[in-house]
């Protein structure tokens, strides 16, 4: 029976993790539509997420799971996300890859960070710890946990496959 229980825990992170991942190729899209007035598919995988979202998301459960105010998870993932944001812009950019560009946003540093940016990630923080992660906790409680197994396996399995042969083949070939 604890085995059960810690997959069903296990899964039901899988799927916020794809929940998480899906709002934020929904913002990058929304984004970009009301910045450039054109749809862009910020994805890279097939399917429509942003898995860098997913791992945030799940990364801000785990820092503001005991201290979750709103000042607090405001404050400090903006703060968090800033410095991931620029450590990440160097790395990419070493490795050749701009996915962003925040040169035409006002209060920006470099092309890397802004503060603007770094706000929206503030408030999206606080969306997904005072408000989203406890709706999918809620919904989580309706279902049985052999079908919480099944869907976030089946699930995570389509979303593994998708960045293998998006990610990985491409490599080898």
């Amino acid at each position: 029976m604890m085995c059960m229980k810690k997959l069903t825990w296990f899964f039901s992170y899988v799927m916020e993790f794809i929940v998480y991942s899906f709002g934020g190729w929904l913002y990058e899209i929304l984004l970009e539509f009301a910045v450039y007035h054109q749809y862009s598919d910020r994805g890279i995988l097939h399917f429509p997420i942003c898995p860098i979202y997913g791992f945030f998301g799940l990364l801000l459960l785990v820092i503001f799971r005991k201290k979750n105010d709103i000042l607090t998870v405001f404050v400090g993932s903006t703060i968090l996300t800033t410095l991931l944001e620029l450590g990440a812009s160097y790395l990419l950019e070493k490795m050749g890859y701009r996915p962003w560009d925040y040169s035409n946003w006002i209060l920006h540093y470099e092309w890397r960070i802004s503060l603007v940016s770094s706000l929206i990630f503030g408030v999206m923080s606080v969306i997904v710890i005072n408000l989203i992660h406890p709706f999918m906790r809620k919904i989580h409680e309706q279902f049985p946990d052999w079908l919480q197994c099944a869907l976030g396996a089946f699930l995570g399995g389509v979303i593994l496959m998708d960045a293998v042969k998006t990610l990985l083949l491409p490599i080898f070939q």
